[in-house]
């Protein structure tokens, strides 16, 4: 029973969760079922568009950081983060989920994303201190739209796209 996956794909989308709904979640995903495995261990797809609307900024990167952090053992293949005005602080918060080597397919759209908060995603995207490769190389979709990223942040999406190699599907617009 080892293998059993329990859960491939999770929707967590337009709902806004308070701290305590994140907690309660994340404990959830991560807890032990059977053959010692989370449920979040096999979730490959992930819904995490509009998790946090109307909420202040410090329980909003709570529940950000919380919610990414429960997929720590996943192996994700596909992340969609958009209409979570999660700006720069945010983007620390999803560090989790964006680093995921295994990623393949990803959403930021609607979100806040200043030149700035651009540079840190491509960091993160673009990282390969490992000397595996970068998250970056396996992207087959990308989608930066609605943001305000501006002509640095068009930049600092073009440092993404020299990586991504595999891109079948790209959608950008500041």
């Amino acid at each position: 029973l080892g293998n059993v996956v329990l859960c491939e794909r999770i929707r967590l989308s337009d709902k806004s969760f308070s701290d305590e709904a994140a907690d309660i979640i994340a404990a959830f995903l991560k807890e032990p079922f059977m053959g010692g495995r989370s449920i979040a261990s096999g979730i490959l797809y992930a819904e995490l568009d509009d998790i946090i609307a109307g909420r202040m900024t410090e329980m909003g990167l709570h529940v950000l950081q919380t919610i990414c952090d429960a997929f720590a053992d996943a192996k994700l293949v596909d992340v969609n983060l958009s209409d979570n005005a999660i700006g720069q602080q945010g983007i620390g918060a999803c560090n989790t989920v964006l680093s995921k080597p295994s990623l393949e397919r990803l959403a930021l759209c609607n979100n806040g994303l200043s030149e700035a908060t651009m540079e840190e995603v491509a960091d993160i995207l673009t990282n390969d201190e490992s000397g595996t490769g970068c998250v970056a190389t396996n992207l087959t979709k990308i989608h930066f739209y609605n943001n305000m990223s501006g002509e640095g942040g068009c930049k600092q999406f073009a440092r993404i796209l020299e990586k991504s190699s595999k891109l079948t599907d790209i959608r950008f617009s500041s």
